[in-house]
């Protein structure tokens, strides 16, 4: 497998990560389940930036950790 790197990118506000949570109804993309406070989650790109993503706007509330 061969290792495509990380893409840089600017930090997102708190404000742009709860819109995504909002969007998203607070639940994980990947299992459906409710993120509930403490929880540790991240945001991904519906597709990976290294597969052909849009850098900007096309984000979903990604895995609880």
């Amino acid at each position: 497998m061969t290792d495509v790197g990380t893409t840089p990118r600017g930090s997102m506000s708190q404000t742009r990560r709860l819109r995504i949570f909002e969007a998203g109804h607070g639940r994980c993309i990947l299992c459906d389940q409710k993120i509930r406070a403490g929880d540790t989650w991240t945001v991904e790109h519906i597709r990976a930036l290294a597969l052909g993503g849009a850098a900007l706007g096309h984000h979903r509330l990604a895995g609880v950790r």
